[in-house]
């Protein structure tokens, strides 16, 4: 492997970078997802699924998630990522359009699941 300072400038500088980004993601992971904060791990999860629609929007408690642009699929794919990210199964008579309106109505459901 090549030392470092024998790298022409511009693949140190690149590397430097990249290194740096990499601390920069690897610290907000963790802070993103908080193990004991259930809303925050909600509200994660909801980000992630507006962000993958290039929904660029503020997403509160309280706000109803299909008015902030999920559709029909991207709930039912929350009702399964929220059972892989707190490792629980819900039951069929709990996968209602009511249970998943909001991140604090999901978070009320994980509450009483678990």
């Amino acid at each position: 492997m090549m030392d470092s300072n024998r790298l022409p400038r511009h693949r140190q500088l690149r590397n430097h970078r990249y290194s740096n980004e990499a601390r920069k993601r690897e610290k907000f992971a963790v802070l993103d997802r908080p193990q004991d904060d259930p809303a925050g791990r909600v509200a994660a999860l909801v980000r992630s699924f507006l962000a993958k629609r290039s929904i660029d929007r503020s997403v509160g408690h309280d706000d109803d998630l299909a008015a902030s642009g999920l559709s029909s699929l991207d709930m039912v794919n929350l009702m399964l990522a929220v059972e892989a990210e707190f490792d629980l199964k819900i039951p069929h008579r709990e996968m209602t359009p009511s249970n998943f309106r909001s991140i604090a109505h999901i978070v009320r459901l994980v509450h009483d699941l678990t």
